[in-house]
């Protein structure tokens, strides 16, 4: 956990090659390995490099394992919690928010990679954590004017790491989502449209 604090600014690199490798340990250390690269991603908000570095180095680790290992496992698992984080408190700051909204209006890249690493999540065994940690952060961005085009670089990186059926049932699986009385919000359906964008045939 001491790495998620001024060392992790500090040493960037080795303290996400130690966070990750932790999170194939035994299930106490991959907790707290888990825990702290969450912390790493919200501290790094304020740090848009080391934000974008964050995420594409969870990215390159989650593409290196092998389908159906339990590496993998643990690294969807890591990877599901990074999507589901709330950003940290913050003066001025009202309603924090995911994480993963913040970022998404941060920088064009940033949009890339989450793209790529929620993709992946999908078409996981944490598909219904994934859709919901999705319907959170468009309803969070539902009233930024600025948001659209974020979501829309989020909905083609999404796209491009998805076969034309599995587009089409994420597509699906968000619709449905969205009829959630905690989702169904004026704003984030028109956001879900630009994400998916016109359905593929």
């Amino acid at each position: 956990m001491a790495l998620t604090g001024r060392l992790g600014s500090l040493y960037r690199l080795e303290a996400l090659n130690w966070c990750w490798f932790l999170t194939g340990r035994g299930e106490r250390i991959a907790f707290a390995a888990r825990r702290s690269l969450v912390l790493l991603l919200q501290t790094a908000e304020q740090e848009p490099d080391r934000a974008l570095l964050t995420l594409r180095y969870v990215r390159t680790r989650l593409a290196s394992t092998t389908t159906r290992s339990r590496e993998r496992a643990d690294a969807l698992r890591t990877v599901v919690q990074l999507l589901e984080a709330e950003r940290l408190e913050q003066p001025g700051l009202k309603q924090p928010g995911p994480v993963a909204a913040a970022l998404l209006c941060q920088n064009a890249d940033n949009a890339r990679h989450l793209g790529a690493l929620w993709a992946a999540v999908l078409l996981s065994g944490f598909r219904r954590r994934a859709v919901r940690a999705l319907c959170r952060t468009l309803v969070h961005l539902r009233e930024d004017p600025d948001a659209t085009d974020a979501v829309r670089r989020l909905g083609e990186a999404m796209r491009a790491e998805t076969g034309a059926r599995q587009w089409n049932a994420l597509a699906h699986a968000l619709s449905t989502a969205l009829q959630d009385p905690d989702f169904a919000i004026p704003g984030t359906r028109r956001l879900a449209v630009v994400l998916v964008g016109t359905p593929r045939s």
